[in-house]
């Protein structure tokens, strides 16, 4: 049983730094969109799949 817990614990790791690493992409992509582009929030948020909120202060950190 410990050898089966064990074992998938590579298996977890991996998938969480995939997950991270989409993370990071997909904050990445906004900010660029946000700097390179007259695009609106809503239409930002759309492209990314971020919450609106979250582009929309991403925006407010870039500014100031």
């Amino acid at each position: 049983m410990l050898q089966e817990r064990t074992g998938q614990w590579p298996q977890r790791w991996k998938q969480q730094g995939r997950k991270e690493g989409r993370e990071e992409v997909r904050l990445s992509v906004t900010r660029n969109l946000i700097q390179m582009t007259e695009l609106s929030d809503r239409a930002i948020a759309n492209a990314t799949g971020l919450p609106l909120g979250e582009v929309e202060a991403m925006r407010d950190e870039l500014q100031h």
